[in-house]
């Protein structure tokens, strides 16, 4: 059994989301649309999400449990605006024939609290059970997993 929590995971973080009931606006064939005016938020503004390409680790490299080890991305396809600069790297694994859970270990983050827009991190490799198919997932304005690597004691 390997030291990771099991959780599925497709592309963010697991969240807790409240829910509202909108309210309902008149339509141009009701009564109420004659005579109330039209209600207006504003313009919907464009959101950026940065996904920056995790470029270290990659297929080809082995870690070995205990050492500092430096997690890479891309910094060069950085929006203006970023939504949220603030970064969390957390280690998970793929299971053969199943890309979609990727068994990330929420509760024992490689980093956090680092700006993205470094485009580094240093981090001790965990005491995990050697394998080649663990990912790191970096979180920040949007998930990004790398390729899969290898750990070894």
């Amino acid at each position: 059994m390997r030291n990771q929590t099991e959780t599925t995971h497709a592309g963010a973080e697991p969240t807790s989301v409240a829910t509202q009931t909108a309210p309902t606006l008149p339509t141009a064939a009701s009564e109420d649309a004659k005579s109330e005016p039209s209600k207006s938020f504003g313009p919907i503004l464009p959101r950026d999400v940065w996904s920056p390409p995790i470029i270290k680790p990659d297929a080809n490299t082995v870690w070995t449990a205990g050492e500092i080890v430096e997690v890479i991305w891309d910094t060069s396809t950085r929006p203006r605006q970023v939504t949220n600069y603030e970064g969390r790297l957390v280690l998970g694994y793929l299971e053969d024939g199943d890309e979609t859970n990727e068994h990330l270990d929420f509760d024992h983050p490689l980093a956090e609290g680092f700006n993205l827009t470094e485009g580094q991190i240093r981090v001790r490799v965990p005491d995990v059970d050697p394998a080649n198919d663990y990912i790191v997932i970096l979180f920040g304005d949007s998930g990004n997993r790398s390729p899969k690597f290898t750990i070894v004691n």
